[in-house]
């Protein structure tokens, strides 16, 4: 029944006529942090990867004044000495959004997928995916008519086995703060 009803959901926002629907890309900054794993005594806590990179872009479509969908796609990269690592995220998010032409401010949630690569020196790369879920908050105001500035921090949490460092840890989270441009169509 839920996936029925999801699938409803989806359906009625990409084929309902709305307004005011909006094309993103933005640059940003990104934290892959620290895998959650519990830590027994004396044993060393897991390193955050650290910080890096990346890029997003994403389609809004408005489904009421107020509730808007979002897929979203985005590619991180943050680089070590020995270890690179990769995220390539693709995600469907919810969004409430208040305000005016003037000025709007907007907060939602998601799931989504992640692909996380890890590259060392000398070595194959080796990929591994996950589910994710996010929350976002954001607002956006406009340059020109057609064209307004965002800014948009937020948190993804991967569920799973995340293999770090030759070691599959439980889960890990990315903090990300993302500004760009959103064109109106």
């Amino acid at each position: 029944m839920k996936k029925i009803a999801t699938l409803c959901l989806l359906i009625f926002a990409f084929f309902s006529e709305s307004k005011a629907q909006e094309l993103g890309f933005g640059f940003g900054w990104v934290n892959l942090g620290e895998p959650q794993k519990e830590i027994a005594e004396g044993e060393e806590k897991p390193k955050e990867i650290g910080p890096g990179f990346g890029f997003r872009g994403y389609y809004t479509r408005p489904i009421t004044d107020f509730l808007s969908f979002r897929p979203e796609f985005a590619y991180n990269f943050q680089d070590n000495i020995l270890v690179d690592y990769e995220v390539l995220t693709l995600s469907s998010n919810f969004l409430f959004t208040y305000g005016s032409f003037d000025f709007k401010v907007y907060a939602g949630g998601g799931i989504g997928y992640d692909w996380v690569r890890e590259k060392q020196v000398f070595e194959r790369k080796k990929t591994d995916g996950h589910y994710n879920w996010d929350i976002v908050a954001g607002f956006q105001f406009p340059f020109l008519p057609q064209l307004q500035f965002f800014l948009e921090p937020r948190y993804t949490q991967v569920l799973g086995k995340v293999k770090i460092d030759e070691e599959f840890i439980p889960g890990m989270n990315k903090v990300e703060i993302y500004g760009g441009f959103m064109i109106g169509l």
